[in-house]
């Protein structure tokens, strides 16, 4: 099964969404580096807070279904 829709956030009104590709980008450059959200924030251009939100989210998606 495709992690895509699992995570794939809609645009709204008020602001854009992060797109699937940048949230695995984030995801992995956080597991390969091990470096802190902070230090993160400069490479893929998104704030610690929401880095804070987009990796566990993304890694417990890819975890729940990479085992199938």
């Amino acid at each position: 099964m495709l992690v895509k829709p699992l995570i794939e956030k809609k645009n709204t009104l008020f602001r854009e969404a992060v797109s699937v590709e940048e949230r695995l980008l984030a995801t992995l450059r956080f597991l390969a580096t091990g470096r802190s959200y902070e230090d993160l924030k400069f490479s893929c251009i998104i704030s610690p807070q929401l880095l804070g939100r987009i990796i566990p989210e993304t890694f417990h998606q890819k975890k729940r279904n990479g085992s199938k």
